[in-house]
C-alpha cells in the first residue's frame, strides 16, 4: 500500500471517529431530554416541599455572617415593615 492508501485509512478513521463522537453526542442529548421529561412533573412537588427562606444581613457584618432563616421565624420581618 502506498502513502495515498495510507493517508486515505486514516482519513477513514478519522471520519469514523468523528461520527462516533456524534452519536455519542446525540445519546447523550436524547437521554438529557428524556431525564427532563420525567423530572419536569416532579417541578410543582419540589416547589412545596422547598421551606420559603429569608436571607439576613447585618449591617456592618460581613456576608459570610449572613443567615437564611425560614419565612415562618419570630425573626423574619412582618409585612407592614416591607412596604
Amino acid at each position: 500500500m502506498g502513502a495515498a492508501g495510507t493517508a486515505y485509512a486514516g482519513m477513514v478513521q478519522v471520519r469514523t471517529m468523528l461520527l462516533l463522537l456524534l452519536l455519542l453526542l446525540l445519546l447523550v442529548l436524547l437521554l438529557a431530554l428524556l431525564l427532563a421529561l420525567l423530572l419536569l412533573p416532579l417541578l410543582p412537588l419540589l416547589l412545596v416541599l422547598t421551606p420559603l427562606t429569608l436571607q439576613v444581613h447585618y449591617t456592618g457584618w460581613a456576608a459570610k455572617w449572613d443567615e437564611w432563616i425560614p419565612a415562618d421565624s419570630v425573626r423574619a420581618p412582618c409585612c407592614e415593615f416591607l412596604k
